[in-house]
């Protein structure tokens, strides 16, 4: 959570340091359809690690996104190693913070957790798993958009995962930052 608050804490303090004008160009709708690239510390009980998302986002109205996102994580797990992939349709409640804007947002989706012995085992085989699980995955998110022109816009999410039903044993949370461009 420390880290979220930081991530908070700089884009207002980026949003405030916007000239006026640009204020102007990015108080325009935003655009409908954006492509985002996102990178995430991802932790999870006795894990920690990264991962990259890709993803599509449509704002069809101002108070309302809906998006897909594809992502992969690794995490060093004792003792060995855990990866994650997931394909997760959200849908977002967005609220317009001046400069900024927030999304509160939930989704159902798919998502894989695999287990490997050690990094060695997962380098020499990434399709071979000790153990793997693929399930419905379900997601919780908030996202603090920074938008820096009319088409390209920063932002910070926060967000809390797992696989159905195994929730507890699945549970995962992640902090990212990312770069959203719009496409249309």
């Amino acid at each position: 959570m420390r880290s979220t608050s930081l991530l908070a804490a700089l884009a207002v303090v980026t949003a405030s340091a916007l000239p006026a004008r640009a204020a102007e160009v990015v108080a325009a709708a935003p655009p409908p359809l954006s492509f985002d690239v996102a990178a995430d510390y991802l932790g999870s009980a006795g894990a920690d690690g990264g991962a990259l998302s890709l993803g599509l986002r449509l704002q069809p109205y101002r108070h309302l996104a809906v998006s897909l996102d594809l992502g992969y994580g690794l995490l060093a797990a004792s003792p060995g190693v855990d990866d994650r992939w997931w394909l997760i349709p959200s849908v977002a409640w967005v609220v317009p913070l001046g400069r900024l804007s927030l999304d509160l947002g939930a989704g159902v989706g798919v998502g894989t957790v695999s287990g490997y012995g050690s990094w060695s085992a997962y380098v020499a085989g990434p399709f071979d798993p000790v153990w793997h699980t693929t399930a419905p995955a379900a997601r919780l998110h908030a996202l603090l958009e920074l938008p820096l022109t009319r088409r390209v816009a920063l932002f910070a999410r926060a967000e809390v995962a797992a696989l159905l039903p195994d929730v507890a044993g699945t549970l995962w949370g992640g902090t990212w930052l990312g770069v959203q461009v719009g496409l249309l």
